[in-house]
C-alpha cells in the first residue's frame, strides 16, 4: 500500500504547487502530471492485483474470457496492432481511462484539484483497476454529461452510444440529459450573493422544487428496494446478454446485497447539496441529476450486488458534489475550512479502510518487474 500512499501525497504536493501559483497554465501542468503518475502506477502494476487484471491480460494473450462490447474489442485490436506485451497494454489502458476522466473532471468541475484527489481518496481509481470496460464507458458519460450541462443533444447522444460501444449498462445515462433542463438559461449563478440578489419567491419556488425532488428519490429508492423483483425481470429484458446472472454461477450477486454504507453517504451528500448549497446555483442544479440517481442505485445495491454496476455511473459525481457543497455553502468561513479538513481526514480514511480490508484487490500493490 505504501505506493499509494506515495502516490497521493505527491498529488498533494503537485496540488499545492498549483494552488500557489494560481495560473491556468499550472492546472494544466497539474491535471497532465496527474494522469502521467495515476495510469503510470496503474499500468506497472504486477498481474495479480487487482481482482479481474488477469482477467484483461489473459484475452489480450488470446484467452477467451470477459465477454466485451464491440468498442473494447475495437480498442484491443488497435492496441495489438502495435504490441504484444500485456503491461504495455495495461499501461495504454490506464492512460485511456484516467485521460478521459480527468479531462471531463477539468471542464466539469469548479474545483478541478480538489476533484482529482477525490478521485483517488474515494476509490474511483482503485476502481479502474478491475472494471476497465464499465469505466471506460463511465469516462465517456462524465463527457456526455458535459454536453448534456450546455445542451449540446447530438454530442451526448453521440458520448452516450459510444459509452454504449464499450459497456452496454452504460444506456443508464440517459437520465443525464435531464441535467440540461434542470440549470435553466439564466447566467452563472453559483453563491449566496446570487440569493441576495434574485427575487427571494424564485429562491423559495427554486427550493421547494428541489425538495421535492429529492423526496421524490427517497421515495424511489425504498419503491426499487421492495420492487426489486419486477425491476431485474425489466433489466434482464432491456440487457438479455445479464440473464447469466439469474441462473449461472455468478448468480449469487443477486442473492447478495451490499452495505447500508452507501445509502448512507450519498444521500448525505445529496441532502447537504439541497440544504447548504443555495437552489439559484446553476452548478447544483446540475448536480442534483446524478446525485438523485446515485441514490437509488445505493438502495438497490442493499439487495443486489450488481447494482453497484449501475451506482459507478452516477457516484463518481461525488469528487465534483462535496467540494460544491463545500465551496458554496452557505456558512461561516472558518466553518467552511472545518468541514474542509473534517471531509479530507475522513475520505482520507476510507480510502484507507478499503485498502485494509483489500477491497478490490489491490492492496498488495507490487510493480510487474518485481513480481
Amino acid at each position: 500500500m505504501i505506493v499509494y500512499y506515495c502516490l497521493f501525497f505527491i498529488l498533494v504536493a503537485l496540488a499545492f504547487l498549483c494552488h500557489k501559483n494560481g495560473s491556468k497554465r499550472a492546472l494544466r501542468v497539474f491535471f497532465v502530471l496527474s494522469w502521467i503518475l495515476l495510469s503510470v502506477v496503474e499500468g506497472l502494476r504486477a498481474y495479480d492485483v487487482g481482482t479481474d487484471t488477469h482477467l484483461y491480460v489473459g484475452r489480450f494473450m488470446g484467452e477467451d474470457c470477459l465477454r466485451p462490447e464491440i468498442g473494447y474489442k475495437i480498442f484491443e485490436a488497435i492496441v495489438k496492432l502495435f504490441t504484444s506485451n500485456p503491461t504495455i497494454f495495461l499501461i495504454i489502458l490506464a492512460l485511456l481511462i484516467n485521460g478521459i476522466i480527468l479531462a471531463a473532471i477539468y471542464f466539469n468541475s469548479r474545483t478541478p484539484v480538489a476533484s482529482v484527489l477525490l478521485y483517488m481518496l474515494m476509490y474511483y481509481y482503485f476502481n479502474t483497476y478491475n472494471t476497465a470496460r464499465q469505466y471506460i464507458a463511465v469516462a465517456i458519460s462524465l463527457i456526455a454529461f458535459y454536453f448534456a450541462v450546455r445542451r449540446k443533444w447530438f454530442f451526448f447522444a453521440l458520448m452516450i452510444a459510444l459509452a454504449m460501444c464499450f459497456h452496454s449498462t452504460s444506456m443508464v445515462c440517459i437520465v443525464l440529459a435531464a441535467a440540461g433542463f434542470v440549470r435553466g438559461k439564466d447566467e452563472v449563478k453559483d453563491n449566496i450573493e446570487s440569493v441576495r440578489e434574485s427575487n427571494y419567491d424564485e429562491h423559495k419556488k427554486a427550493l421547494r422544487i428541489q425538495t421535492l425532488v429529492v423526496l421524490l428519490t427517497v421515495a424511489a429508492s425504498l419503491a426499487c428496494y421492495f420492487l426489486l423483483d419486477d425491476i431485474i425481470a425489466i433489466a434482464v429484458t432491456i440487457f438479455p446478454k445479464y440473464a447469466y446472472y439469474l441462473t449461472g454461477k455468478e448468480s449469487y450477486l443477486l442473492e447478495e446485497g451490499g452495505g447500508i454504507s452507501q445509502p448512507v453517504v450519498y444521500t448525505s451528500i445529496l441532502l447537504a447539496l439541497l440544504i447548504f448549497v443555495p437552489a439559484e446555483n446553476r452548478y447544483k442544479r446540475s448536480l442534483l441529476v446524478p446525485a438523485c440517481v446515485a441514490v437509488i442505485f445505493s438502495f438497490l445495491q442493499m439487495r443486489v450486488l450488481h447494482a453497484a454496476r449501475f451506482l459507478w455511473y452516477f457516484d463518481i459525481y461525488s469528487v465534483m458534489t462535496i467540494p460544491c457543497i463545500l465551496k458554496y455553502g452557505v456558512f461561516p468561513e472558518k466553518l467552511r475550512k472545518a468541514f474542509v479538513f473534517l471531509v479530507s481526514i475522513i475520505c482520507f480514511a476510507f480510502m484507507s479502510y478499503y485498502l485494509y480490508v483489500g477491497m478490490q484487490g489491490v492492496e498488495d500493490y507490487r510493480f510487474v518487474f518485481s513480481a
